[in-house]
């Protein structure tokens, strides 16, 4: 005797849940009532003996608009509607996107492509000109605010005096004071910095701070020169803000006025580094400037050089090497005597 499957039997007895409306074939104007129900990927319509089959990949069904009738157009150009809008829901939902994804690799395969391709698009091109629009349009009062911010930890935690002697001094004053002739309204200030060792920064509000160890580091005054003219520029362009927006650190500076810490955005600052293109954009200002007062880009060239070899030995490495971000210092410095080249044939 043959044991009965009853689990089987129990399943094919199961209610498959349906949702009554009307059909029309696509072929009469005709409406004939009808049932819709979802077996598998398929939708499943009676029409009294008239039962046909549909892949849900290839339905279309309308969007819910107000108390509208719910549809589904089906590939033989049939349609069927339903007034039970809840229960035509539940039945159907978001199958049919679904199935149709799952059912065409090659539409998920493209849509993944395009998901991408956006995502580069936005990163590469709209998030660049996006923080620069914005940057150039940061009120004062907060480019202020977060550079007083930034002086403060800068002080504390990375600067001392200058232990610059007379006569250094007032050779340093000598090309700050040149310096400012060529860019009103940055103010410069030399510290000593055992941490950042040789190097220059910029404030979004125009402070300028030069190390006694990249004046030391430094040749000859055209160098000096060079390096704070480059700084310059990133005030001049809003480098430092923009460069806060991409990395959406600014983020904190424009909820504000609700309440947002600013505590962290000094810090945020110091992080940031600069886009090869706001270095290059940075250089080639410096460098027209340089020429402007007759004197070389191959300076700035041959201190950027300088710098980022004292960096590469590791003396300040373990610290906040500001200039470790600065990109391909080589093509910057290659780029900047190719500048002063041209001018000569020009001549």
């Amino acid at each position: 005797m043959r044991p009965r499957i009853s689990g089987i039997l129990i399943l094919a007895s199961k209610p498959i849940p349906k949702v009554a409306g009307r059909f029309w074939d696509g072929k009469s104007s005709k409406a004939a009532s009808a049932e819709l129900s979802s077996v598998g990927d398929c939708f499943l319509v009676e029409a009294g003996s008239d039962s046909r089959s549909y892949q849900q990949a290839k339905a279309r069904v309308a969007p819910k608009l107000g108390r509208l009738a719910r549809s589904i157009d089906f590939e033989d150009g049939s349609r069927f509607e339903s007034d039970d809008s809840a229960g035509f829901e539940v039945l159907v939902g978001g199958r049919n996107f679904i199935a149709w994804l799952e059912a065409s690799w090659r539409a998920a395969l493209t849509g993944a492509a395009l998901l991408v391709a956006f995502l580069a698009i936005s990163y590469f091109v709209g998030l660049p000109l996006f923080s620069r629009g914005l940057a150039n349009h940061v009120p004062q009062l907060w480019k202020k605010e977060l550079a007083q911010q930034t002086k403060r930890l800068l002080e504390t935690r990375y600067f001392t005096a200058s232990e610059l002697n007379r006569e250094e001094m007032e050779r340093a004053h000598s090309v700050i004071s040149k310096v400012k002739a060529a860019e009103p309204g940055i103010e410069i200030f030399l510290k000593k910095s055992e941490l950042l060792g040789s190097n220059a920064l910029a404030l979004p509000d125009g402070t300028i701070f030069l190390t006694d160890e990249l004046f030391y580091l430094a040749r000859t005054d055209e160098e000096l020169i060079g390096v704070l003219l480059h700084e310059a520029a990133h005030v001049r362009y809003n480098h430092s803000m923009a460069e806060l927006i991409s990395s959406s650190a600014i983020a904190l500076v424009l909820f504000s006025v609700a309440g947002a810490d600013w505590t962290s955005l000094p810090l945020a600052l110091l992080g940031s580094s600069y886009s090869r293109d706001f270095e290059e954009e940075a250089d080639l200002h410096a460098a027209k400037s340089l020429r402007a007062m007759k004197l070389s880009a191959t300076a700035l060239a041959n201190i950027l050089e300088r710098m980022e070899a004292e960096h590469e030995e590791g003396k300040y490495a373990k610290y906040l090497a500001l200039l470790s971000s600065h990109p391909a210092t080589r093509a910057r410095a290659e780029k900047l005597r190719a500048f002063d080249q041209a001018g000569r044939e020009k001549k």
